[in-house]
């Protein structure tokens, strides 16, 4: 009873999109749409199934914890005291006041507070898109607000109606956001540039870097406002999708959800989310600001009309004297208007003229414009994607232009060195006086000259360059521009050097060499070998799983509906419910193609990470086999990790599952993630019945993850006997960063 009252209350939560008012559940028609809710609630409170709130609330542990982020705004932000604020912020505070609960609110990025939701480490976040992905790893209250969202682009460049017109751009999304689940979820072909922020999102796009970013259009429009980002314009709302947001806890915790339900109920009734949705979300009635001045100003205009009617009487009279004087001078003007009459005529013709004229220049100089900014974008991207050095200097050193090469290679990004000139910073103090010579001579008329110099990156590492030098001369015969054409030759001068140094030593030591090429050759292809076998056998599975699940269910699928097809054309099958035996066999094939999906690529595991994936695979398999207890021991964090092995541990840990509930018959499996000061150590033991490793059956998938171990560097143990269990071992060194 307590959840459908909450879910009436909460179908009143206004959208975004209609900013210009908000529910009034008091006044108006607002009061006819709040008398279901009103009955229901009193039905409720007589009925006892709300008596018993006060009390939840009393029992509560202290301490709630809630995430919110960092740069969201109006929703959720950090004010200059350094404090969460936002609409959500605001509203989990009603509600938990409303509830008596304690909470504890903490901020960080949104792709971080998400991820601490999902791997519990949060109890709430106030603020998340309700997607059907994400309900796999928590739990949503009932909506409390909508929005919608809309694509930004450059002043000047055609806007994008809807995802299907992105296809082919390059889309900048903010890291884990609805908008980046929408591409994911609808296949989106084309690179999709993630951020942290909206803020760095819009920047890019404003800079040129990318062709458009994809965010809720109001949230977008307040940001280039407060941040001050130029040369931006929003496009239509999509229609492909719309955030709906909810609170989010954490899976499972049916009784925190059914608080903050109701927590939304309350304050819906005593008119607290009206305030805060109109402080956050809801423009100022401009038309409140003259109430108050409204019965001073009915009191001047009738004092006014009064004076009024006194002065038109006194003007009457001084009108009628005025209209004699004034008839004597109207023949004179009707003389004078007859000569200008033609005047202007003749003045109009030579307007129109020039006005032809004019828009004539005007239409030649817009062809001449686009034309030149079509070459001035064509050069930029011919610099960006050239892989020499390109470094454009006005006559007094300037940096005006810096290529991405030269981003790559000094560690500096173009809007850091924009305007400054480059020997003060890039070129070592030894080299200065030799540049300075030759930006001279250039600068005197020798030019296209050569000469190389080292370069000092950010980081402090020096670079050996060969530049070529050429000047742009404006028709006057002086220098606007020199551009710098270079290649970094580091490695090139320091192999000469060790070739000059060394070379007596490489013909020594070119036979040797020549043997450990062999060796390696060798262990290469036996390497290749092992791979080409492993993807065999996984295609052979594929195959497999497909040929006896999905084709001989899709057989079962054809068999029925052709039987169940000649029955309708022969007039014997009058109950079309007959067909819903063919839409549950469609079901399933749909769940088992799934099934097959997640076993050949697991999206989990790019969205959320390994640690979480394996608490998620740890549910399901205990779902699915509930006499099995699954114990976790994790002791690192995702950063701690070698990047390369996170899929192999994740097929490694899929494997074992699944050959000890085929084979196991154990009811305990332990599995722990550990590092020490230079091994990071996976591994997975179980209480089966075990067996014995030398005359173990091909079917158990030991080669595969033996393979996978030992192609990712790794090293790969497997410790069994009859009666006594299995271990699986896998170990990398932490050689190589996360």
């Amino acid at each position: 009873m307590v959840k459908a009252c909450c879910a009436a209350s909460l179908s009143f939560a206004p959208s975004v999109r209609e900013k210009k008012s908000s529910p009034k559940f008091f006044s108006g028609a607002g009061m006819f749409r709040f008398l279901p809710i009103l009955f229901l609630f009193v039905a409720q409170l007589f009925a006892g199934g709300l008596m018993d709130v006060p009390c939840m609330a009393a029992t509560e542990s202290p301490g709630l914890r809630v995430g919110s982020e960092l740069d969201f705004p109006p929703y959720a932000f950090v004010d200059d005291a350094g404090r969460p604020a936002g609409f959500s912020v605001e509203l989990i505070k009603a509600v938990a006041e409303a509830m008596g609960l304690t909470i504890k609110i903490s901020t960080g990025p949104w792709d971080e507070v998400w991820k601490a939701l999902a791997a519990r480490q949060l109890d709430v976040l106030p603020l998340v898109a309700k997607l059907p992905e994400r309900q796999l790893l928590v739990d949503f209250s009932l909506p409390h607000t909508e929005t919608y969202d809309a694509f930004f682009v450059r002043k000047g460049t055609p806007s994008i109606q809807d995802i299907e017109s992105a296809k082919g751009k390059e889309i900048v999304v903010m890291r884990s956001d609805a908008a980046h689940h929408a591409l994911l979820e609808r296949n989106f072909p084309d690179p999709v540039i993630l951020v942290s922020s909206i803020a760095e999102g819009l920047a890019l796009i404003s800079s040129g870097k990318h062709d458009a970013f994809l965010c809720s259009k109001l949230i977008g429009t307040m940001v280039i406002k407060e941040h001050r980002i130029t040369g931006l314009t929003a496009g239509p709302l999509i229609p492909d999708y719309k955030r709906v947001f909810s609170f989010a806890v954490k899976k499972g915790d049916t009784e925190l959800l059914e608080k903050l339900n109701q927590g939304l109920l309350i304050i819906k009734t005593n008119g607290e989310y009206n305030r805060i949705y109109e402080k956050w979300l809801t423009a100022d009635d401009p038309w409140k600001k003259w109430v108050k001045y409204l019965l001073p100003g009915i009191v001047t205009v009738t004092a006014v009309v009064i004076i009024g009617a006194c002065w038109l009487l006194a003007l009457q009279i001084l009108v009628k004297k005025r209209t004699r004087e004034l008839a004597a001078k109207n023949e004179m003007l009707r003389l004078a208007r007859e000569g200008l009459e033609e005047r202007v005529a003749e003045r109009t013709a030579n307007l129109a003229t020039a006005n032809l004229a004019l828009q004539t220049e005007i239409g030649e100089r817009k062809r001449a414009e686009g034309t030149l900014r079509k070459e001035r974008d064509f050069s930029a991207g011919v610099l960006d994607t050239a892989g020499a050095l390109v470094v454009v200097l006005d006559k007094e050193g300037r940096i005006m232009r810096f290529n991405r090469a030269c981003e790559a290679i000094t560690g500096y990004s173009a809007p850091e060195v924009s305007g400054r000139v480059f020997w003060g910073f890039l070129v070592p103090p030894e080299e200065l006086e030799g540049v300075l010579q030759t930006w001279k001579a250039l600068k005197s008329g020798n030019f296209p000259n050569k000469y190389e110099n080292r370069w000092v990156a950010k980081d402090g590492s020096v670079r050996l360059i060969a530049w070529s030098n050429t000047a742009i001369v404006n028709p006057e015969g002086e220098i606007d521009y020199i551009i710098g054409t270079g290649l970094d030759i580091t490695e090139r001068k320091q192999i000469e050097e060790e070739l000059r140094l060394s070379r007596d030593e490489l013909e020594r030591r070119v036979q040797e060499r020549t043997e450990e090429l062999k060796t390696s050759h060798q262990r290469l292809q036996q390497l290749a070998s092992q791979l080409l076998q492993a993807q065999e056998r996984e295609r052979k599975r594929v195959a497999i799983e497909l040929h006896d699940g999905l084709l001989s269910e899709l057989a079962a699928v054809k068999m029925l509906f052709e039987g169940k097809l000649s029955l309708w054309e022969q007039g014997k099958l009058s109950d079309l419910s007959e067909f819903r035996k063919i839409s549950d066999t469609l079901s399933m094939v749909m769940k088992e193609t799934r099934g097959i999906m997640n076993n050949l690529h697991p999206s989990i595991l790019d969205e959320l990470g390994l640690i979480a994936t394996i608490h998620w695979m740890a549910g399901e398999y205990q779902k699915s086999y509930p006499h099995i207890k699954i114990q976790k021991q994790i002791e690192v964090t995702e950063k701690d990790m070698p990047g390369s092995v996170r899929v192999v541990i994740y097929r490694v840990l899929q494997e074992a599952l699944n050959n000890f509930a085929k084979h196991g018959k154990g009811d305990l499996v332990e599995l722990s993630l550990t590092k020490s000061n230079s091994t990071f150590t996976f591994m997975i033991r179980d209480n089966g019945q075990g067996f014995h490793v030398g005359t173990a059956v091909k079917g158990l998938g030991l080669d595969s993850m033996r393979e996978r171990v030992e192609i990712a560097d790794g090293k790969f143990t497997l410790e069994s006997a009859c009666g006594v269990g299995t271990t699986i071992c896998a170990s990398w060194p932490l050689s190589e960063n996360p």
